[in-house]
């Protein structure tokens, strides 16, 4: 279904044709509250260890940070979760934590946010996925990480899935946050496509490098670039092409079944393709870059949350497309507000991009 916005060569109006799909975007996320998804996959704890240095150690050459703040985040699905949250949408995050200190924290943390933790299943044995940054003068010195990768257990895994069925009944759409630490087994992922499919809830996938058969038939997949290229194979003497961009796209819209591809690229913005055969390249929007950590869960999250709201894949897009731009300039695993969303549409730079149909 396309949805047809004025065109500049009929109204000879480029202003016109920007500020109807800035009213649009506007629309959208008035709506974002109504909407509700759920996030299944990885949780983790991002540990902020901030101070300043002043001296080497006498004990080694290496300097001694004087830790003045530590800050807790929500990492992985848990950050993604965060980002629809603070979007203004209504989120349940599915995944699995140890019966730890971190594991409490986590959920905590959680609460205290406004995401339902229920979701979050305790495994015996199983540490809590906790990475540890030590940071002085705004600079990143070395990071630290406590996890395991292995599959999660079965028992684990059927409660996890009974949880998902249900709440499915009440979603308008998914996302599977994969960082590979053995909450996305295959059945998991097969098991959350299949009942989204028998509910018409849409699935949305920031994946790792995995078979097709992990997130084939999902709606969308959001890669990164160098995941893009790797996931659909293309050559690695055309990385960097215009070519190979366009070849990972229609790759991976083969490769895993999906409706769409969104492909983000850093500075360089998003590209966008189509099971109908349409494609879309948006520049970036950011004005300076500091920090990449957890774009493409403000991405995803801005995605799925826009789609679960009634926007068009292309509308989405340049929503998404927004809120990583402005998340990329903040330090760590932050999220953009309703409010500084509807600011960078106000802000939004749509005249030479501006696209005649929407898909």
């Amino acid at each position: 279904m396309k949805t047809s916005l004025p065109d500049q060569a009929n109204d000879g109006s480029a202003q016109t044709k920007a500020e109807a799909l800035k009213e649009r975007l506007r629309a959208i996320a008035r709506g974002l509250g109504r909407a509700s998804v759920l996030v299944v996959g990885d949780v983790m704890l991002d540990r902020y260890l901030m101070g300043a240095i002043q001296r080497i150690s006498p004990e080694a050459p290496v300097p001694i940070l004087e830790v003045g703040q530590e800050t807790l985040k929500l990492g992985g699905a848990g950050n993604v979760a965060k980002n629809i949250r603070s979007l203004g949408g209504n989120v349940r995050v599915f995944g699995i934590i140890g019966q730890d200190e971190t594991g409490v924290r986590l959920k905590e943390l959680a609460s205290s946010l406004g995401i339902d933790p229920e979701g979050l299943i305790f495994e015996p044995g199983r540490p809590t996925t906790l990475k540890t940054r030590l940071i002085a003068h705004n600079q990143q010195l070395v990071r630290f990480d406590i996890e395991t990768r292995r599959p999660i257990a079965k028992r684990a895994e059927e409660r996890l899935k009974g949880l998902v069925e249900k709440a499915l009944r009440s979603a308008d759409a998914v996302v599977l946050s994969d960082y590979r630490k053995g909450t996305l087994t295959l059945k998991i992922c097969r098991f959350v496509l299949e009942m989204a499919k028998v509910f018409g809830v849409p699935v949305f996938v920031d994946p790792k490098l995995r078979s097709p058969a992990f997130y084939k038939g999902a709606f969308c997949i959001t890669p990164n670039i160098k995941e893009a290229l790797e996931l659909a194979r293309v050559a690695p003497g055309l990385n960097g092409t215009q070519r190979s961009l366009e070849l990972a796209g229609r790759g991976l819209l083969k490769r895993f079944a999906c409706e769409y591809a969104l492909v983000t690229r850093s500075e360089e913005g998003m590209s966008l393709f189509s099971k109908e055969g349409g494609h879309y390249h948006i520049p970036t929007q950011a004005r300076a870059v500091h920090d990449v950590t957890g774009a493409g869960d403000t991405a995803v999250a801005t995605l799925a949350l826009s789609v679960a709201a009634g926007a068009g894949m292309l509308e989405a897009t340049l929503m998404a497309n927004l809120a990583a731009g402005a998340v990329v300039g903040k330090l760590g695993t932050e999220a953009v507000s309703l409010e500084e969303l509807a600011g960078l549409i106000e802000g939004g730079r749509f005249l030479d991009d501006a696209p005649s149909v929407i898909f």
